[in-house]
Order: C-alpha cells, then sequence, then structure tokens
C-alpha cells in the first residue's frame, strides 16, 4: 500500500512540529525519506509541491532519487505512452522528498509522481 501525497503531506507537518529531521520508512520495497524542518525555520512554512503526471502512460524514472537537488525545468522522468516519451519536469527548484510511483509503473494523468521541497529564497 503506497502513501497518499496528503498522507505523506501530514508526516512532514508532524516532523516540523516535533523535534525529528526526517523519517524513513520503506513504501513498495524502496526506501522512502520524507524531510522535515525545525519547527522555527522558514523551511518549516513551506509546503511540499507535487509534479503530478501530465498524461497517462508508463513512467520511467531514470536516476532520479529521493533527496537529489532539482533546478526548476529540469527532468525527472519520462513518460511513455504508443512509444513516444514525454518529459516530466520540476516545477520548482527544490529538494525530491518523496517519489511516490514505481519505476516503469503505469501512472493515471493528474496523479502525483514526486514531491519537491522548494527552495526558499533567503
Amino acid at each position: 500500500m503506497s502513501l497518499t501525497p496528503l498522507e505523506i503531506s501530514s508526516i512532514e507537518k508532524l516532523i516540523r512540529a516535533s523535534w525529528l529531521t526526517e523519517v524513513k520508512i520503506v513504501q513498495n520495497g524502496e526506501p522512502v525519506v520524507i524531510g522535515g524542518a525545525s519547527s522555527g525555520s522558514i523551511a518549516a512554512q513551506v509546503e511540499p509541491v507535487a509534479v503530478n503526471a501530465p498524461m497517462v502512460g508508463s513512467i520511467f524514472l531514470g536516476n532520479t532519487q529521493v533527496g537529489q537537488r532539482v533546478t526548476e525545468g529540469d527532468i525527472l522522468a519520462q513518460l511513455n505512452v504508443l512509444e513516444r516519451e514525454t518529459p516530466v519536469t520540476a516545477p520548482v527548484s527544490g529538494r525530491i522528498t518523496a517519489i511516490l510511483a514505481e519505476d516503469k509503473s503505469l501512472v493515471a494523468y493528474g496523479v502525483a509522481i514526486f514531491l519537491i521541497e522548494p527552495e526558499v529564497a533567503q
């Protein structure tokens, strides 16, 4: 059973309100790190950004990993439908906090594939 983006967001909020900095869980046999920040920091006020599938297709994650820093526009994965590949790009710069789809699985339109913790300008 996979965690939904709402459940992951709720876990992140609990982490931010506690003394923890991250929680590591295993989802579908893969380790997932859900990170937080200390409750007094600016980062604690930033909500994660979901990266949704722009269309139905098979997702190919390549080398994308939890914890990876990304820049707006970076290609995070490829969606393949009928031998045509469509890139899935980062809508913001930040750090990938969760990968919500399994490599080579079929994803539906609009389903969250990644969560990104946006960078906060200081």
